[in-house]
Formats: structure tokens, sequence, C-alpha cells
């Protein structure tokens, strides 16, 4: 209805896709949350969205990277571009971050914690 009202809301089409990210259609998310970034370009919350629907580690890293373009303070991308460089193999600025005040986010806590897991 947002839509409808205001074809040119941004933030309704990023609400459509998280909403439809949570049911499973990822296309129509994907759809949805680009259609936020035709509107509104450097709308983080789109780029954010995104990020989840990623399908691999390049992809993950190429939508946070554009979080911060945006917003070079947003924490969870920050902190989530650590934890994808370190998987690549560049744990600097994962290894810094622990050693920062962030050590006790729960995403850094988590991050930690899976990459302390033994593989079988």
């Amino acid at each position: 209805t947002a839509i409808e009202i205001k074809p040119k809301y941004a933030e309704a089409y990023n609400n459509l896709g998280v909403t439809l990210k949570a049911k499973g259609d990822l296309t129509q998310a994907i759809k949805n949350c680009k259609k936020a970034l035709e509107i509104k370009p450097d709308y983080i919350d789109a780029f954010w969205t995104l990020y989840g629907t990623s399908k691999s580690v390049d992809e993950a890293v190429d939508w946070l990277e554009k979080c911060l373009k945006v917003n070079p303070k947003h924490e969870k991308a920050k902190l989530s571009l650590a934890a994808y460089k370190a998987i690549r193999g560049d744990r600097h600025e994962f290894e810094n971050l622990m050693l920062s005040p962030s050590k006790n986010h729960p995403y850094l806590r988590s991050f930690e914690w899976v990459f302390g897991l033994r593989r079988r």
C-alpha cells in the first residue's frame, strides 16, 4: 500500500525486501532492495539487506563495502567485513578489532567462536 501511495518511497521497497527475504523469496527481495537503491542510491539499509541475501563471500564483501562507503562508522558492517576478510585469509582487521573495545561486541564474539571451531 505504501508503494502504491508513494511510488518513490525507498524505505517501503526495502521493507518489502526485508519481508520477502524473511519469507525465503530472495529473488523478489533483491529486486525490491535494488529498486530502493534506484530511488535513493545511498540508502544504507538497502545495502545491509542485500548483504543478507549474499550467496558467496565475495558478494557479501561487496555489499559490506558499499555499506561502509555510505557510512564508514556502520559498526555491524565493519565487524562483518573484518570477519569475511579473515575467512579469505586476511585476519589483520579482525585481530585489530579483537584488541579494541569492540572485542565484546556479540558479532565479534560469535565470529571468534566460529573461527575457533575445529574442522572435522
